[in-house]
């Protein structure tokens, strides 16, 4: 056990943005905070990753973290048609994998509107529950949420300065993420990305690269 106390604030909140009401879980170390605010990790996936992730909290000493889980406002589990639209880029049907749910049906493509609404309309508001500081921010994202963590981290790479994407679904749409990351070497390459930024890519090997 560590010595760090935290506060729990779980709410539900519309993301006018993209649309839809997301849960919202919160956890902030109780006590002063340090001068330059605390550091953030984000969660996709809210409702799997942020409990997971108090209950390492417990036994480990990451040092004082707000943690924010960006969920469903659902009892448990994961809402798996909004979530394949939330993190997906607009996809053909023929590139959607026939295990997917629905996948006749399945909408896909709402992964800029989504990130949108986390960077505008949810920062600011975790802002105002704790300290923040800006040059910590860190996102992490499982499969098809792993999938978006890199899409953010090659169209936007100074929203995050740490990026973690756990067995991303490189295979989606036909591998269309890998021509984000070859733009955004070459970006880098000329000189025009300038924000310094880690990424950590995770695998468990074949057994999972082809879920979502």
């Amino acid at each position: 056990m560590n010595g760090l106390e935290y506060q729990i604030k779980t709410f539900d909140f519309y993301f006018e943005n993209h649309g839809g009401t997301y849960r919202i879980f919160v956890s902030v170390p109780k006590g002063p905070g340090p001068a330059a605010g605390y550091p953030v990790m984000y969660l996709l996936d809210g409702n799997l990753t942020f409990p997971m992730l108090q209950a390492a909290q417990q036994s480990n000493d990451f040092g004082p973290v707000v943690t924010v889980g960006v969920g469903y406002p659902i009892d448990s589990g994961l809402d798996v048609g909004r979530r394949y639209f939330d993190l997906t880029p607009p996809t053909l049907p023929e590139l959607i994998p026939l295990s997917a749910i629905g996948r006749g049906d399945l909408a896909t493509g709402g992964q800029d509107t989504f990130f949108a609404s986390i960077e505008t309309e949810l920062k600011p508001v975790i802002e105002k529950l704790a300290p923040i500081d800006r040059n910590r921010q860190t996102i992490f994202g499982h499969s098809l949420a792993g999938l978006l963590v890199m899409h953010i981290l090659y169209i936007s790479s100074a929203s995050f300065q740490t990026y973690v994407a756990a067995d991303p679904s490189i295979w989606w749409n036909g591998g269309s993420i890998l021509t984000e990351h070859a733009g955004f070497l070459e970006r880098g390459q000329a000189g025009r990305e300038k924000a310094p930024v880690r990424l950590l890519v995770e695998t468990a090997g074949k057994r999972g690269f082809r879920k979502g």
